[in-house]
C-alpha cells in the first residue's frame, strides 16, 4: 500500500494547519475570554524532527528513536487520496471480505476555525484506523474493537437506538439505512495506530473509514467519492449528535495529503504540494474532552465577536483584520502596544 495514500486497507494517519487572515482567524486564537484549562504546557504538540535534532539531547532522542511511551514518529502522507480499500478486497463490487482504514489527521494551522466558517491547512499522517469484516446472512454488525477491551454487537433490522454519548458505529448505519443504503451483516474488526482523544481526529477517521467500508460493502459508487466520504463522515459524528464541531478533520482524513480549505459557501478546497517530512507526535496521556473543548471555544469566540461587533458596526469573522480591527480586540484584551 502506498504510503501517499490516505484511507486505504493498512492503518496510517495524518493533520495539519490553514491559511487565512480575517478579522475571525485573529480572534480564534485571542479573543475569547481565559484560556481553557486544556491549553497548558502539556497539550499535545508536533514539532519538526529536524528541530528536536537540533534541540534536546541524544538521551532524549535516544526515547525518542525507540519509540518511547506516549511518543511516535509521524510522517506527513504525500499528496493523495485517502479513501482507498484492499486491492485484495476487490472494490467496487459487494465484498464477502473487505479491509479499510483511514488516516488521522495534524492541523498545522487554524485549529478550531473550520466551524466558523474559515480557513484550515491539516495534512494527513500515517497513523490509521482500519476495519477489516467477512460477510454474514443477517442483519446484524459484530463489531469487535481489540485495542480498546470492547465489542458492539447490534441488529439494523430496524432504527438502532444509542446507547452512549458518541455512538459512531450505530450512527453511521442509521444513517445509511434512512437513505435506502443496502445492507447485510458483518463480522468486524477495528484496529488502529491513532492516539485515542489526544488531538489527533481518531473518531474522525474511524467514521469515515467506517462509512467507507458501508459503502464499498454494498457496491455503492460514494465509496470513491472522498468528498461524499467526508461530508458523510461529519453527519455520522457531528450533525447526528448536534456536537459544535466542523468539518476540517473528516475532509484532511478523506482526502489524504496536505489540504487548504476555506469553508465558505460554496467551500474552497485546494490540494498542496507536501514539503514537509517526518514529525515527532507527542501524546501527553492527558485524555482530550473533544466535545468540551470545542463548546467552549465556539462559544467564548462567538462571544468575544459580539463585543468587537458593538464598538465596530458591521464586524464579523470574516471581516478584514484591519488595523482599526485589531487595536479594538487588544483593547478588549487588555493589551497596550508600545510605541
Amino acid at each position: 500500500m502506498s504510503p501517499n495514500k490516505g484511507l486505504n486497507v493498512k492503518m496510517r494517519s495524518r493533520d495539519a494547519p490553514g491559511k487565512g487572515g480575517s478579522a475571525g482567524e485573529q480572534a480564534c486564537r485571542c479573543v475569547g475570554g481565559k484560556p481553557h484549562k486544556e491549553f497548558s504546557s502539556k497539550s499535545i504538540r508536533t514539532y519538526p524532527l529536524t528541530e528536536i535534532r537540533a534541540s534536546v539531547t541524544k538521551g532524549v532522542m535516544k526515547n525518542i528513536k525507540g519509540r518511547a511511551k506516549g511518543s511516535a514518529l509521524a510522517r506527513v502522507l504525500r499528496r493523495g487520496s485517502a479513501a482507498e480499500v484492499d486491492p485484495q478486497s476487490k472494490p467496487g463490487a459487494p465484498a464477502a471480505e473487505l479491509r479499510v482504514s483511514s488516516p488521522g489527521r495534524m492541523c498545522l494551522f487554524g485549529e478550531h476555525q473550520d466551524y466558523f466558517g474559515l480557513a484550515i491547512i491539516a495534512g494527513a499522517v500515517d497513523l490509521r484506523i482500519a476495519f477489516s469484516g467477512s460477510r454474514r446472512d443477517d442483519k446484524i454488525f459484530a463489531i469487535d474493537l481489540p485495542d480498546i477491551g470492547e465489542k458492539e454487537t447490534f441488529s439494523f433490522a430496524g432504527e438502532i437506538p444509542y446507547e452512549k454519548k458518541r455512538d459512531y458505529l450505530k450512527s453511521a448505519v442509521n444513517i445509511h439505512r434512512r437513505a435506502g443504503l443496502p445492507m447485510t451483516g458483518w463480522d468486524c474488526e477495528v484496529r488502529g495506530t491513532i492516539p485515542i482523544n489526544a488531538g489527533t481526529s481518531s473518531s474522525s477517521a474511524m467514521v469515515v473509514a467506517w462509512n467507507k467500508f458501508l459503502l464499498e460493502a454494498a457496491g455503492d459508487a460514494r465509496a470513491n467519492d472522498p468528498r461524499e466520504l467526508a461530508e458523510l463522515g461529519f453527519l455520522t459524528e457531528v450533525a447526528e449528535f448536534k456536537e459544535p464541531g466542523g468539518k476540517m478533520d473528516h475532509y484532511a482524513s478523506a482526502l489524504g495529503g496536505i489540504v487548504w480549505i476555506r469553508f465558505d459557501d460554496p467551500m474552497k478546497l485546494d490540494q498542496l504540494e507536501n514539503p514537509l517530512g517526518t514529525f515527532v507526535l507527542a501524546n501527553s496521556l492527558q485524555k482530550k474532552d473533544t466535545t468540551g473543548t470545542l463548546g467552549f471555544i465556539k462559544s467564548h469566540v462567538l462571544e468575544g465577536a459580539a463585543l468587537v461587533a458593538r464598538r465596530i458596526p458591521g464586524f464579523h469573522l470574516k471581516s478584514p483584520l484591519t488595523t482599526g480591527v485589531l487595536g479594538e480586540i487588544e483593547r478588549l484584551l487588555g493589551i497596550e502596544r508600545k510605541a
